[in-house]
This record gives structure tokens, C-alpha cells and sequence, in this order.
């Protein structure tokens, strides 16, 4: 790219584009206010016909033997650390390059977080770093597929292999995703995925899980609406049900999914093999424009028959020794040029609640804090044409041309 010295928006010039370019924009028609409706119309709000007939449809899609629906991918991870048997004075292993709800659910059980460096070229968890952080106390691996691109899960698997020890996928990014020709969850032990608004497939709020385990899936169904032993479908609506009593079996949760959100749900994966397609293709459009950029290297997305990214994120990393500002002063001054941008995200364990309860310093994990700081996520949705593409490249340019640090 050729050097220019426009002024950027942040220092009183012009911004690249007239109209702001949203981050995110969910991809909604009058197929999705149909299917609502008719759930509206129907009589039955909450978890019931609609919600069964979406985990059907997402177990097709993924191949999968077990899928059941709840209403975010937070409380998915929670049921896994459960069904893992995740207690008081254990410790779980995951990235510190993800969420909040990661490390906030492995608390929720009293255990410790462990956090285990990641790939820089993917920010997937490193198998290697797993290896290295297992003690007799770790209880489960939560492995972030990190933007969409796939983990090693099956050099994970390796890792822990003969050790009391369960993987529980946070699969929030990843809906889609494939490794080894397989989909994200087909034979996993217990995946989780967000559908929340800003996702590649969207219910408002939602998630579900994918499990290869019979027992795990009833044990999710039962927790996941307070631990009840059947829930109101059953008791209302299935003339052949024989009511014994409502029990409550162990104590569970408010997690179950609404047939509103299946609804929305269902119609948006009928889309989804065309979401994916236009993902990968702004992808490749964000890839061709920064291929001889001096600022900004994106992440390695895969794309092949047996393994191949969900691209939730188009996330670059700023070469900031070339630069006189900070990830955060570009990503305010990408706003001033009318580019939605976002970070994804502030490394887990230098959040000041991490910090204080569990005193990791600095250099605990280097991969993970090196892109934590340099990491930008660039706007990435189905419905972007090439010219908002070239829009935010160019302002990337632009920016990193006029804050270009001399030699």
C-alpha cells in the first residue's frame, strides 16, 4: 500500500466514510418476524415445540448425537463444568485470551482458573501449554475456539489423555467451524455455542451444546430447567404422559431456551450455508487488502476440506513498534474515521477482579498478552459489500500511515 498523510478524523480531518459502518449487523428478514409471529399466535411461549424442533435441526447440521438448546452459551459452559464434576478446589485450565463468562463459570463452581498460553498466529489454547499446566488438581480443559478458527481439540485430547480429566469446548465463536472434516462438537464430550445478537447465527439471546454423551444430554436437560423431572411440554401438552409427581432431582437452573428464540433460530439456520459463505468471502476480501499492509497482520483463518474457520471475527493484529499510539488510541481513531471496530479482547487474568483474587503478573502467559494488545476486530457481517470492506482497510491504512513511528 502506498503511504499517504491524510489527515486522520481523531486530528481534525476528514473521516474515511460519510455513514458509520456498523461493527455488527444481525442479518434479519420477514422470514424471522413470520416464524415469531406464528410462535406469538401459537399459544406457547417457552421451551416446547419450537425449541425441540431447533435442537433437531442443529443436531443435523452438525452431525451431532445429542444437542439441547439454552439460553446462553455462559450457562451451556456452567452445565459443563457440572457435568465434568467441576467443585470446590479444583482447577480448570482455559485462555486467557476469551470472554468473561469462560472464567467467570469455572468460579461459579469455587474452582480455580488456569490459564495456559495460546498460538499467536490463531489465539487458539496451546496443547503444549495444557501439557504444561496440568496438576493433580485440574479437573477439566476449556479450550476458546478463538474467532471462529478451530482448536487442536484433538491435540488436547492428547494432552490429557489418562487423566481424569474432561474437555468442555467454548464453542461461543465457532457454530460451524470444522477440524479433521468434523463440525465443532460432532464427537465432543461437551461443546457449547452462543446464538447472542452479535453472532453468526442469531436467537437475540441463546446458546445450545453438543454432546456425544447420552447421560450428559439428560443430565443438561434436567439442570437446565431447575433440576425438575419433566418439564411443562411434557406435563401439558403430551396426552400420553402419565404425571407421577413433579421432583425435583438435584438442584438446577433457570437455563432453557424460549420457542421465540427457536423460532428465530430455525429460520436462521435455513440461511446459514449462505452466512458462512459471505463470511468467508469478506475474509478474503480483508485479506487481499492487507496483504502487503506494513501495520496490521491478520490472523490465520483455515479454509480446507477437513478443517476450516466459522470467521465470526476478522481480527488483524497492529504492528505497534511501528507506531506512535496505542491499539486503543487506533481503535478510537478507527471510530473518528466512522469504522466500527472492536477488541476481542483485554487478556482475562489483567481484569482487575482476576487480578486481585488470583495475582497472575505479567508474562504468566506471552503469546496471549502480546495479541491482547495488539488486537483489533474489523467489521464482519453477511450482509458488507466490497466497498465497505475497502472502507475500513483504507482507514486502517490511513491511520497507520499518519501515526507511522520514524526510524
Amino acid at each position: 500500500m502506498a503511504l499517504s498523510r491524510k489527515l486522520p478524523a481523531i486530528c481534525g480531518g476528514f473521516p474515511t466514510r460519510k455513514r458509520f459502518l456498523p461493527f455488527h449487523r444481525p442479518s434479519l428478514d420477514r422470514r424471522e418476524e413470520r416464524a415469531v409471529c406464528a410462535v406469538l399466535r401459537s399459544g406457547w411461549l417457552t421451551t416446547g415445540p419450537k425449541t425441540h424442533e431447533f435442537e433437531d435441526r442443529i443436531k443435523n447440521y452438525l452431525g451431532a448425537r445429542y444437542v439441547k438448546a439454552v439460553n446462553s452459551c455462559t450457562a451451556g459452559l456452567h452445565l459443563g463444568l457440572l457435568c465434568a464434576e467441576v467443585g470446590p478446589g479444583d482447577e480448570v485450565i482455559t485462555s486467557p485470551l476469551t470472554f468473561a463468562s469462560t472464567g467467570n463459570v469455572i468460579q461459579y463452581q469455587r474452582a480455580r482458573p488456569v490459564f495456559a498460553d495460546v498460538d499467536p498466529d490463531t489465539g487458539a489454547l496451546d496443547a503444549a501449554h495444557v501439557r504444561r499446566a496440568l496438576t493433580a488438581k485440574t479437573k477439566a480443559v476449556v479450550p476458546v475456539h478463538y474467532a471462529g478458527i478451530p482448536a487442536d481439540i484433538a491435540a488436547i485430547r492428547r494432552a490429557v489423555r489418562g487423566r481424569p480429566v474432561r474437555v468442555v469446548e467454548d464453542a461461543a465463536h465457532a457454530f460451524g467451524a470444522a477440524d479433521r472434516g468434523e463440525k465443532i462438537g460432532r464427537n465432543s464430550y461437551f461443546a457449547a455455542y452462543s446464538f447472542y445478537a452479535t453472532k453468526n447465527l442469531t436467537t437475540g439471546e441463546g446458546g445450545a451444546i453438543a454432546t456425544r454423551s447420552k447421560s450428559v444430554a439428560q443430565r443438561v436437560e434436567c439442570l437446565r430447567l431447575h433440576g425438575l423431572s419433566h418439564h411443562a411440554w411434557k406435563r401439558y401438552l403430551d396426552k400420553n404422559f402419565k404425571y407421577r409427581g413433579l421432583e425435583v432431582k438435584e438442584l438446577g437452573y433457570k437455563y432453557n431456551c424460549s420457542d421465540v428464540q427457536a423460532a428465530l433460530g430455525c429460520v436462521q439456520l435455513e440461511k446459514y450455508p449462505r452466512f458462512l459463505a459471505a463470511r468467508r468471502r469478506i475474509a478474503q476480501w480483508y485479506d487481499a487488502a492487507f496483504r502487503e499492509s506494513e501495520w496490521v497482520r491478520p490472523l490465520t483463518h483455515p479454509f480446507s476440506s477437513t478443517r476450516r474457520s466459522a470467521y465470526h471475527l476478522y481480527v488483524v493484529k497492529l504492528c505497534l513498534e511501528k507506531l506512535k499510539i496505542t491499539r486503543d488510541q487506533f481503535v478510537q481513531a478507527l471510530q473518528k474515521e466512522n469504522i466500527g471496530a472492536s477488541v476481542h479482547f483485554k487478556a482475562l487474568h489483567f481484569h482487575s477482579w482476576y487480578r486481585k483474587r488470583f495475582g497472575l503478573p505479567p508474562g504468566s502467559c506471552p503469546a496471549g498478552e502480546d495479541l491482547s494488545s495488539r488486537v483489533v476486530s474489523l467489521p464482519l457481517y453477511p450482509d458488507m459489500r466490497r466497498s465497505d470492506v475497502q472502507d475500513a482497510a483504507a482507514a486502517v491504512q490511513k491511520l497507520g500511515c499518519y501515526f507511522h513511528r520514524k526510524r
